[in-house]
């Protein structure tokens, strides 16, 4: 299982739905979401972005993606 993957499942149960919930949420059928959080499929961008805003966390957070201070270049 995919970052990703891990993460949906977590911060899902976090805020208490089920996956038929989310998968209304997003608009999309109960077995394609079940399909993200396995890892068998990946949504698109704009979909990412429905799952964060519903989730109420970054993209960053969602795939995995860690920030350092030394990582930024303010140039």
């Amino acid at each position: 299982m995919n970052q990703f993957a891990k993460n949906l499942k977590y911060y899902r149960e976090i805020t208490g739905r089920t996956q038929r919930e989310m998968a209304e949420l997003l608009g999309i059928a109960t077995n394609a979401y079940q399909r993200y959080e396995h890892g068998v499929r990946e949504p698109k961008i704009d979909a990412l972005i429905l799952i964060a805003d519903t989730l109420n966390i970054s993209l960053d957070r969602l795939v995995g993606r860690d920030f350092h201070e030394e990582d930024v270049d303010e140039s």
